[in-house]
């Protein structure tokens, strides 16, 4: 899979420039990230701890579903466990690997009745879709800070329905799950694998798609 983050080093005496030249050097090194990846790139960060701007990018998603058609995307619900009810889950499209995304192996592996008969659709996220990345436990720490209800026994409970007011999806990269998905005090077990889930439709394609997949 291609890596979700790309690193660009921080020049030293960013911290010393004006506002106006640490402004261009931001876009620089989005430039220079863009030239990196045929994905969109949907959020950025200063990593202080290794002094790198990191940018996240998110490329075409895999959403597997017994329905013929794709239709309309469920408005999310509360409820008391990790995972909200409604909202469109999906993975990203691996063509190149020995599996077309995270989701699909997992059931291969765990519950290969899940993927059994189902249909798949390829769908191209928009540049200005406002994605909520998880790419470490800060993150979800962050996120919860601000969203979260309850935490007891590794099993975390966050508003989703709140969450689903300020962004259009939740992304949860490879290495987030990684890093969340034994953690302590908040975790994330149960998401499984690197995945995402939508409030809405911010997709600029979507294109159903024939895959075979073997047990």
């Amino acid at each position: 899979m291609e890596s979700t983050t790309i690193r660009i080093k921080v020049p030293q005496d960013f911290f010393s420039m004006s506002p106006n030249d640490c402004t261009k050097t931001v876009i620089n090194a989005a430039e220079e990230a863009k030239k990196k990846t045929k994905h969109t790139i949907i959020a950025a960060k200063l990593d202080y701890e290794t002094n790198e701007f990191v940018f996240y990018t998110i490329g075409p998603q895999l959403f597997c579903t017994r329905n013929k058609e794709f239709g309309k995307i469920e408005p999310v619900k509360n409820r008391k466990f990790v995972k909200p009810s409604g909202g469109l889950w999906t993975s990203t499209y691996t063509p190149e690997e020995e599996y077309p995304s995270a989701w699909v192996e997992w059931c291969v592996r765990e519950e290969p009745e899940w993927i059994k008969d189902v249909n798949f659709f390829l769908l191209v996220p928009r540049e200005d879709a406002q994605i909520y990345v998880i790419d470490c436990y800060e993150d979800l720490e962050r996120l919860y800070s601000k969203f979260g209800i309850s935490s007891e026994v590794g099993l975390t409970v966050m508003d989703w329905e709140r969450i689903s007011k300020e962004y259009d999806a939740v992304m949860l990269t490879e290495a987030g799950q990684a890093h969340t998905r034994y953690s302590r005090p908040l975790s994330l077990y149960g998401w499984d694998c690197e995945s995402t889930i939508w409030f809405r439709n911010v997709f600029e394609s979507v294109k159903k798609i024939e895959i075979n997949i073997e047990p």
